[in-house]
């Protein structure tokens, strides 16, 4: 009997022994298992985190505007002569976002009888291309200006730049030109040449720039006018480097994410005139034109221009 006890309790102890195996087996099965879900658990997660950031950069493009607001209108209205500027708030450098100054920015037009009206009733209005700052930041010496040209019955447009003092209240034109438009819609820009004894953009100088649409060359006062400002800059060893690493349809993500305005537009729509049928490029436009309250005109067709010499 004592001998049965004794085989009966080895038996228990070795099923004991042989179960706390089997469940420490299993724990650690167990663990491993719960270890791989996690770690595929984070495999995914990344994997969407760069498909998403891949698709972000590819699609969409905000620009984050930096430095001040200054004085000026890139909606136009009917305008008269220039208007020297007034600061009406604190100027503000580095990366704060600029306080709002008053101004109107969207305007009517010049308008006269229903048969010569300049603008024809629901063509939109002209823009200048700029952030709401109405401070477009570059890093050429001659840099290349955008606007939005509405449906007119205007033939010439005339673009000018002024240099001005320290407290932007004197002005001094130093280059002006007058050319023919068609009179139809779309994004038109102008190169500042290099072949008229025009001196480059001085670094860390506002300039004043300006696009008329001339509605009665005989009577200026008509002229539809919009106008802001570019100043030029210095790219950060930092930045270079980005733009350096950056695949060419990152680089205007690039400059916008750094503020730098009229790199943005001109690399951007260099790759639109070059793949005018390319969907992603044309999300990207529509996305930096309503990061910059420019929504209205990001439909409107791109006059490209081939040779910009």
């Amino acid at each position: 009997m004592s001998g049965s006890f004794a085989v009966s309790l080895g038996v228990a102890l070795s099923l004991r022994d042989a179960t706390a195996e089997s469940i420490h087996k299993s724990f650690s099965m167990l663990q491993v298992n719960i270890s791989k879900t996690f770690i595929a658990a984070g495999l995914m997660i990344g994997l969407f985190g760069w498909m998403e950031s891949s698709f972000q950069s590819a699609s969409a493009l905000q620009f984050r505007a930096t430095g001040r607001k200054l004085p000026g209108r890139r909606v136009g209205a009917g305008t008269r002569a220039f208007v020297s500027p007034r600061l009406e708030a604190p100027r503000t450098r580095g990366t704060l976002p600029a306080p709002r100054l008053p101004g109107r920015r969207q305007g009517a037009g010049s308008r006269g009888p229903s048969s010569t009206e300049c603008l024809p009733a629901n063509s939109g209005p002209l823009v200048a291309l700029l952030p709401a700052t109405n401070l477009g930041l570059t890093t050429a010496a001659y840099p290349q200006f955008f606007w939005s040209l509405p449906a007119s019955n205007a033939f010439l447009v005339e673009f000018a730049l002024y240099d001005v003092d320290a407290k932007q209240v004197n002005r001094n034109l130093i280059y002006k030109t007058t050319f023919s438009i068609t009179g139809e819609a779309g994004i038109a820009s102008l190169n500042l040449p290099t072949d008229v004894n025009l001196p480059p953009l001085k670094s860390g100088q506002d300039y004043r720039w300006s696009v008329s649409l001339i509605c009665n060359p005989g009577d200026r006062t008509q002229d539809v006018t919009v106008n802001g400002w570019v100043q030029r800059v210095t790219l950060s060893s930092t930045v270079n480097q980005q733009l350096k690493q950056a695949d060419p349809r990152d680089r205007p993500a690039v400059y916008a994410q750094n503020g730098i305005w009229f790199n943005t537009i001109e690399t951007l729509l260099d790759q639109r005139c070059d793949r005018p049928r390319d969907a992603a490029l044309a999300a990207s436009w529509s996305e930096l034109m309503k990061s910059v309250e420019l929504e209205a005109i990001a439909n409107r067709p791109l006059i490209c221009v081939k040779d910009k010499g």
